[in-house]
C-alpha cells in the first residue's frame, strides 16, 4: 500500500520542529520502532528529509505531493524488484513526468524546480542508493541468548495465628514501691556519700604553695649560677696557663738567633 499524506498532517509536520516531526511521520508511516530500530529509523529520515526539502525551496502542497510520493513510491519498487540504480533512477524521472503533468496548469513545476528536485533526490537517495538498498532488502543477522537467573527471595514470615501471645505478669506491691524503712535507711548513706559542698571545703594554704614553689625556683636558679660562675673561672684559669706556655716556648726560640748575631758581629 503506498503512502500517502493528507493536507492536514503535512501542515502539521512542517509546522513542528524536528524530532515532533519525526514522530509524527513514523506514527503515519506505521514505523513504532524507529527510535531503536535501524531500518526503520533510516526510513522516517528518508521521508523527513525529502519533505523537509520542499518546504525549504517553497513547494505548495501538491508539489510537494508529487515529489514525495514519487521517490517513496521508486524506493519500494527498488526494495521490491531489486531494481538496479539506473533502472531506479528511470523509473523516477518517468514517473516524476507523469505526475506533474496530471497537475493544473497553476501548479506545474517549473524547470529550475524540477533541476533543483533532481539534483536533491540525487544526492540525497540515489548517491546511496545500493546502501538504502541493501538495508531493505537483507536480513540482518540476530543472536538470541538464553540466560537463567536465579534470585533469591526472603523467606516469607509465620502467619500471626501461629504465634505464641506473651503474657506478662503484674508487679507486687512489694516489688512497685519501696518501703518507707527503706528510704530512711538509705538518706544517711546517701548523705555521707554525697561531696562536701564548696563552701565546707577545708582551706588549701595557695599562699604558703606560692612561697615554696618561688624559694624552690630562686635555689635553682642560684645553683645554676655557682655552675656557670665555676665552669667560667675553670675556663679562665686553662686558658691563662695555655698563653703563659705559649709566651715561654716563644722565649725559648728567639734565644739562639741572639747568640748567633753576636758570634757574626
Amino acid at each position: 500500500m503506498a503512502l500517502r499524506l493528507l493536507p492536514a498532517q503535512l501542515d502539521e509536520i512542517w509546522a513542528a520542529d524536528e524530532p515532533t516531526a519525526v514522530g509524527i511521520l513514523a506514527r503515519i508511516a506505521s514505523q513504532p520502532k524507529h527510535e531503536s530500530d535501524l531500518r526503520q529509523s533510516i526510513y522516517v529520515d528518508f521521508l523527513h528529509q525529502t519533505l523537509a526539502f520542499c518546504k525549504d525551496v517553497g513547494f505548495s502542497v501538491a508539489k510537494t505531493f508529487v515529489a514525495f510520493e514519487t521517490i517513496v513510491a521508486v524506493h519500494a519498487q527498488a526494495c521490491g524488484q531489486l531494481l538496479s540504480k539506473e533502472e531506479a533512477f528511470a523509473q523516477w524521472s518517468q514517473l516524476l513526468m507523469e505526475r506533474i503533468s496530471a497537475l493544473p496548469p497553476e501548479e506545474s513545476m517549473t524547470l529550475a524546480q524540477v533541476q533543483s528536485l533532481t539534483a536533491h533526490v540525487s544526492a540525497d537517495y540515489f548517491n546511496h542508493y545500493e546502501l538504502h538498498q541493501h538495508v531493505f532488502t537483507q536480513e540482518r543477522e540476530g543472536e538470541r541468548r538464553r540466560l537463567n537467573a536465579f534470585v533469591q527471595l526472603a523467606a516469607l514470615p509465620l502467619p500471626l495465628e501461629q504465634g505464641t501471645p506473651v503474657v506478662h505478669a503484674p508487679a507486687s506491691d512489694a516489688e512497685a514501691a519501696p518501703s518507707t524503712d527503706a528510704v530512711r535507711a538509705a538518706t544517711p548513706a546517701a548523705d555521707a556519700a554525697a561531696p562536701a559542698a564548696p563552701d565546707e571545703l577545708p582551706d588549701a594554704g595557695l599562699p604558703e604553695v606560692d612561697e615554696a614553689i618561688a624559694k624552690l625556683v630562686e635555689d635553682r636558679v642560684e645553683a645554676a649560677r655557682a655552675a656557670l660562675a665555676a665552669q667560667f673561672d675553670q675556663r679562665e684559669a686553662e686558658l691563662a696557663e695555655r698563653i703563659a706556655s705559649l709566651e715561654l716556648a716563644a722565649e725559648k726560640s728567639s734565644r739562639p738567633a741572639s747568640r748567633a748575631g753576636s758570634k757574626k758581629k
